[in-house]
C-alpha cells in the first residue's frame, strides 16, 4: 500500500515539475522576445534652467555618442525636431531611457525625458535631409 502511495506522490511531483518547467520555458521566451526584436525609439528630452545653443550642441554629441542620431528614414531622411532622437535596436525601453540619461547627466543640467518605442512612424513637414 504505501509503495502505491509512494508511486502516486511520486507520479504528482512529477507532472507539477513539469508544469513548473513550461511556466519557465514560456517566461524565458516572452523575456527574450522583448531583447532579441529589432525596434525603433524615439527619445525627447527637455533640457531645464538657462540653457544656450552650447548646452544643446553638447547633448547633440553626447546623445551621438550612445548611438542616437537626429534624423529618421522613411523614403529619405529627415531631421527630427531640436531635443527628439531616434535610436534603433535589440534594446530594452529601459536600456534606451539608460542611454539616454547616461548622455544627458553630461550637460550639467537638470533634463526630462520620454521614451517611446514605435510600432509605425508618421510625420510632417519635418525638413528633408539630401536628396
Amino acid at each position: 500500500m504505501k509503495n502505491d502511495e509512494f508511486e502516486k506522490n511520486k507520479n504528482e511531483r512529477e507532472k507539477k515539475l513539469k508544469e513548473i518547467d513550461k511556466k519557465i520555458k514560456l517566461a524565458e521566451k516572452i523575456i527574450n522576445h522583448d531583447v532579441t526584436q529589432f525596434a525603433q525609439f524615439t527619445v525627447r528630452i527637455e533640457l531645464k534652467g538657462v540653457i544656450t545653443k552650447s548646452d544643446y550642441e553638447k547633448l547633440d554629441l553626447e546623445m551621438n555618442k550612445e548611438k542616437f542620431t537626429n534624423t529618421i528614414i522613411l523614403d529619405g531622411m529627415f531631421k527630427l525636431p531640436t531635443t527628439e532622437y531616434s535610436i534603433e535596436g535589440k534594446y530594452l525601453t529601459r536600456e534606451v531611457l539608460d542611454l539616454a540619461v547616461h548622455a544627458a547627466t553630461k550637460t550639467g543640467k537638470k533634463f526630462s525625458i520620454l521614451v517611446t518605442k514605435s510600432a509605425e512612424r508618421e510625420f510632417i513637414n519635418l525638413e528633408r535631409l539630401g536628396k
